[in-house]
Formats: C-alpha cells, structure tokens, sequence
C-alpha cells in the first residue's frame, strides 16, 4: 500500500473539499446580503440627516442606545466569566463519559472471538489535527491516546465557514473486500454568543441588523483508493444554532455547551487492501451584518475532543481483536 505523507492527505483532502464544503454549506442567502452593507448605511446617513432637519434629538437617542449597549455588554462580560469557571467541571465530566465508554469499549474487546459477533478495532489517536480554511485558527493541539484535543476561537465581524477536523487511518490488510461499522464522537466544551448591533433608523423600519451562527458535526469516510479521493458516506449531526436580531437596541442570544455528539456509519465496504481516512470535523458557519459571533473553544477547559474510532469488522477478520490500533502507513512528512 502506497505511503501517505501529512502534506499530501492536507494537499488531496484541501482539493476534493472544496466542491463537497460549497455543495453542503453554502451560505444562505441574508448571509450573502449581510454583504451588502453599503447600501444600507447609506440609507441610514439619510434618515439621520432627515431626523436632525425635524429637530429630533439625534445624539440623545444614539447615547440612550450607546448606554445600553454598554450595559449589555457588562452583562456579557460577567456571564463569559461564569461559563469560563465552569468551564473546569464540565471538563471533569465529558472527562468521565469518556472513560466510561472507554470502558464499555474495553469489554467489548475482551470478548472472545466467534463467528456472530464482529471483530472490534480501535484507533486511538488521530494522525492529524486540522483547521481549514485557516489553519492557524488552531492556538493548541495535541494527539494522545483517548484525548486528543484542540483549542479553538473564532470571534469574525463578517460572514464565513470554519471547519476543525481529526483525522484518522485505516486499512484493510485482507485479499478481500472488508464490511465495517464505523462510529465515533466530539466531546463539545464551549461559550457561544451571537451579537448585533441596534441602529437609530430602525425606528424608520430600516430593516434590522442581524448576527447568526450554525454548528454541526460529522463523520466522514473519505474512499482513499479513489484518486481524487471520494466521499460516499458520512454521518452529519447539528450542535447549535443561534441568532441575534437588532432593532434600535443591540441584540444577542449566548449559550453555553457542554455535550458528547455521536457519530455512526453503518455497512460500509473497504476493498482488499483500501484505505479509508475517517475525519471527525466540527462545522462551522456564520453570518454578520453590523456585529460579530464568538465561538470559544480555547478558554480554560473549553475545547473539542476525540477519543478515539471504533470500527466493527463485520466480515471474518484475518487477525485477532486490534486494540489502540496504530497508523502503520503513514510516511513521515
């Protein structure tokens, strides 16, 4: 089987990609028309200027709402601060669901081999961590055994798609075609906002400013003997969702996430000797017109972990049990 560099999978993947992120996360049209932002500061210039020339009190309706938002944003900063204490505890305990389904795993493998049950493989460190389109997206990372994690803030002033992946390999080592459940997770552990900003030509019903972000997670199984690899089967689940709708008063929704997503694709077929590359992304898209989103990955114990890749080898095995499964094909860089 053909050696597989670190370079060449982020070089292939980053290709074969493009037309699958368009495809699944092409964004909707207001976050297009967050774009357009021109056309309507433009507007609000001259509703502006026509409230001064009715003798409205301009400066005191922009400092009433300059002290709300102000106001607003304490509130903010206070409630960052609890989730950020508490980020330690939730931390302890996805720590603890891990374990335990380590566990569960661990029995599974202990249990002897016969020809009713499949042959259970586990991979428990991914060969690589990364973030596209913006790789330094990443400030820490780290692949170890059952817990390999990465920290992660994203905190834009305009719209875009981030993706943050752990990939892992396998192959199958038999002269025949290989039938296999794949299954893994994400244990999520963040602070969420969505934030914009109020406007004084609101009051005129000049439309409204608006922040929103949506996050989802997969498992993607990547046919590595097709060249350009292909991606045939994948196991999507949402995370969150929110959204912030201004009027005169700025507006913001937040939320805090502490949960394990589960992943799992069912059957698929590995060729003699073909490798599979499994990625574990978290997606993330957002949109923004006059405001920001946070995404908050990085502070404390806030990160993103994945432990591990159970495959069930369904078809006879040519081996025994493979527990921790390591990456035997994977060329230096």
């Amino acid at each position: 089987m053909p050696k597989i560099t670190k370079s060449q999978l982020k070089s292939v993947l980053a290709t074969a990609d493009e037309v699958r992120a368009w495809q699944s996360h092409v964004p909707p049209v207001r976050t297009r028309i967050a774009g357009m932002q021109g056309s309507r500061h433009a507007v609000e210039k001259v509703f502006t200027a026509s409230m001064r020339n009715a003798k409205v009190d301009v400066e005191k309706l922009a400092t009433i709402r300059s002290n709300h938002a102000a106001e607003l944003n304490r509130l903010l900063k206070a409630e960052e601060a609890e989730a950020l204490k508490g980020s330690a505890k939730a931390k302890t305990m996805l720590a603890a669901n891990i374990a335990s389904r380590r566990e569960a795993l661990q029995q599974l493998h202990n249990v002897p081999l016969t020809p009713a049950l499949p042959t259970f493989i586990t991979l428990t460190e991914p060969f690589l961590i990364w973030a596209t389109p913006r790789s330094n997206l990443l400030s820490d990372s780290q692949v170890q055994p059952w817990g390999s994690y990465a920290k992660i803030k994203v905190a834009p002033t305009s719209g875009g798609y981030e993706k943050l992946s752990f990939y892992f390999l396998w192959n199958n080592p038999s002269d025949y075609h290989a039938v296999i459940n794949a299954s893994s997770y994400l244990a999520l552990n963040g602070y969420f906002r969505a934030y914009a900003e109020g406007s004084l030509s609101y009051l005129w019903n000049v439309g409204g400013h608006t922040s929103s972000m949506y996050l989802s997670a997969s498992l993607n199984c990547w046919e590595w003997w097709n060249q350009p690899p292909t991606l045939t089967r994948s196991d999507t689940k949402p995370v969150l969702e929110l959204s912030a709708n201004a009027g005169f008063f700025d507006d913001t929704q937040t939320k805090t996430l502490s949960d394990v997503v589960d992943f799992e694709v069912d059957q698929f077929v590995v060729p003699p000797n073909g490798v599979v590359v499994f990625e574990v992304a978290l997606n993330m898209s957002y949109s923004v017109d006059d405001g920001h989103v946070h995404i908050n990955f990085e502070d404390g114990g806030h990160e993103v972990v994945c432990p591990a890749i159970s495959i069930a080898l369904l078809t006879p095995p040519v081996a025994t049990n493979v527990v921790n499964a390591t990456h035997a094909s994977l060329a230096p860089v």
